[in-house]
């Protein structure tokens, strides 16, 4: 239906994302989400309707926006009219109160996403552009989402988002006619799947607004710090903002479920959504092989010294090999000298040969041979028959002898 106003309500079956925007919508302090799933799985339609059951407005950034645009430089308009330098404010500027969405934001420009996030978790703006500087606090929170076929985000992308969730598209048979119907009632444009659908944002609505109001009252103990901190290390999270992020995102969903404390159930939900993109998966084997050494410390050190005693023997092993090795090229040597040969012209060299034993190459004697060119016979491949005659490289002149 072109041009209609999805319901928040309109999803059906995908239960963990509905729970990350509720997440988003009441906790001032979870910023922003990341949103990953395939193609026709409700990302879209989920990130835009969350304003029918907040008080934020959404503003949608596109893929083409250029960086003046987005973060605010020289107006030209009002520079050119009033004879002097204007600045203008930039999307991400104006954007106080509201939710930034940038779908298809694994083909945003990375540096932009950096900025960006860096913007929402400080609150704070700061402009260097065409010699204006400018300043602004901003409060706002930022929704991406998806396609992980299309390429994903890089690790320290990844972490600034305060929760990350993947869409469900494994639904089971009711849920997807429970889909198609109602898509096909928005087509006929049906009043009463209309109504009800927005009764039901209403009260979530109502439920986001009774959640912020019982949100400070929920206290976080000591016992939660440190369930956070062994969750934390399992998962080999690099850095303190995932364990801070776990922490508001257990609270916000006792709140939304209308609890007194954290409980259990909130603590692992909040670790699904935090901790999934954060996890070091590589760190993980490692972390594994170190908690096994804890355990076994005395026998670790007892390995270690006896690796510390086995290194000069294999040092002497060495020399010895190389000792032997020496000989041996020695003994090679005094063999192939005892082998020499005479030539036909009585001059003597050495018949030595390049040897290839333990990968120890020796190096062949060149044979030199100061043999007078005059006494050459002609061998050249322009003479037809073998003579006599005086030839060779000296030839074409005579030298003459000096007394």
């Amino acid at each position: 239906m072109k041009g209609f106003d999805y319901p928040f309500s309109l999803l059906v079956g995908q239960k963990k994302l509905v729970r990350a925007l509720l997440v988003l919508a009441v906790s001032d302090k979870i910023n922003s989400l990341l949103i990953a799933g395939g193609k026709g799985t409700g990302k879209t339609i989920a990130a835009r309707s969350l304003k029918n059951i907040s008080d934020m407005s959404i503003v949608n950034i596109p893929l083409n926006i250029t960086e003046d645009n987005l973060f605010g430089g020289l107006d030209i308009k009002a520079s050119l009219e009033s004879g002097k330098s204007k600045f203008q404010q930039g999307i991400l500027g104006k954007a106080e109160n509201k939710i930034l969405y940038i779908d298809e934001i694994n083909l945003f420009p990375n540096e932009y996403i950096n900025t960006i996030l860096n913007v929402i978790e400080t609150g704070f703006l700061q402009t260097e552009r065409d010699g204006h500087s400018n300043k602004k606090i901003i409060e706002s929170k930022l929704i991406g989402t998806m396609n992980p076929e299309e390429g994903f985000l890089n690790n320290s992308i990844t972490d600034k988002f305060s929760i990350y969730v993947e869409t469900d598209s494994n639904l089971n048979k009711e849920e997807r006619l429970k889909i198609l119907k109602r898509n096909l009632s928005l087509d006929k444009e049906d009043k009463i799947t209309i109504e009800a659908l927005k009764k039901e944002d209403k009260i979530l609505s109502n439920k986001i607004h009774d959640a912020k109001k019982r949100l400070s009252g929920i206290k976080i103990s000591e016992s939660i710090i440190t369930r956070a901190e062994v969750l934390i290390k399992e998962a080999n999270c690099f850095g303190y903002r995932a364990g801070i992020c776990l922490i508001h995102t257990a609270r916000a969903l006792a709140a939304i479920d209308n609890h007194q404390y954290i409980t259990d159930e909130n603590f692992q939900e909040a670790a699904e959504l935090v901790l999934k993109h954060r996890k070091n998966i590589l760190s993980e084997t490692q972390n594994k092989n170190q908690i096994k050494s804890d355990k076994d410390n005395n026998d670790k050190t007892k390995s270690d010294k006896n690796k510390t005693a086995e290194k000069p023997n294999e040092k002497d092993n060495q020399k010895i090999e190389s000792k032997s090795r020496i000989s041996n090229n020695e003994n090679d040597a005094t063999e192939h000298n005892g082998n020499n040969t005479n030539n036909q012209n009585g001059i003597s060299y050495k018949n030595s040969d390049t040897e290839l034993a333990d990968k120890i190459f020796k190096i062949k004697n060149l044979l030199s041979i100061n043999e007078d060119n005059s006494f050459r016979k002609g061998m050249g491949k322009r003479n037809k028959t073998r003579t006599n005659e005086l030839k060779g490289k000296s030839f074409g002149y005579t030298r003459s002898s000096q007394n």
